[in-house]
This record gives structure tokens, sequence and C-alpha cells, in this order.
């Protein structure tokens, strides 16, 4: 949730009113690691979306469990480096998105 407040905060700052968009779309959120990934691809078809969507959680889900169970300090730190690199990414993903037009 840091990761999505990090995102809207540039936004929200120039226009306050559309924080309650942020805020409706939460549940989009693992989109921006997609829309980092693949920039061009504007027209996917709704299932593509929601499978990524779903994918994303799922993944997010995955990393926080696998670091929060790690007994090793070494291991729980790379886990943990990368679900920050994944939500950076993500929240960069948003971004450019809101830039091209597209929320």
């Amino acid at each position: 949730m840091v990761a999505l407040a990090a995102a809207c905060v540039p936004t929200c700052v120039r226009d306050v009113s559309v924080f309650p968009i942020f805020v409706i779309n939460g549940w989009v959120f693992p989109i921006g690691v997609a829309a980092f990934a693949f920039p061009d691809n504007d027209n996917v078809s709704s299932a593509v979306f929601f499978s990524s969507v779903a994918v994303g959680w799922f993944v997010y889900a995955l990393l926080t469990v696998v670091g929060l169970l790690q007994h090793r300090r070494i291991r729980f730190f790379v886990v943990y480096g990368i679900l920050c690199a994944l939500l950076i990414l993500n929240a960069v993903g948003c971004n450019v998105n809101m830039f091209k037009g597209h929320m």
C-alpha cells in the first residue's frame, strides 16, 4: 500500500480531485509492472487484463509469505529486495500509464 500511495502522490498534489480515482481503482495496482514491461500494448483484452491483475496480486502475496517464512536473514533480504524492486517498477509503470492518458 505504500507503493500505491507513492504512485498517486505526484498526481494528487497537482489535483486533489483525482484522489478518489486512485482509491476506487486500487485493486488494479499490480498492472503497473505489466505496463512498465510492455509499454506499447494499449489494447489488451479484458481476460488478459484481469489475469495480469490476478497474477500480480498472487506474486505479491507469495513473495510476502515466502519472505515472512524465511529463517535466514540473507534469504529474507533477497526476497524483500525482489518485492521492493517489483513494487518500484509497478509505481513507475502506473505513473507512465497516467502520463500517457490511461488510468
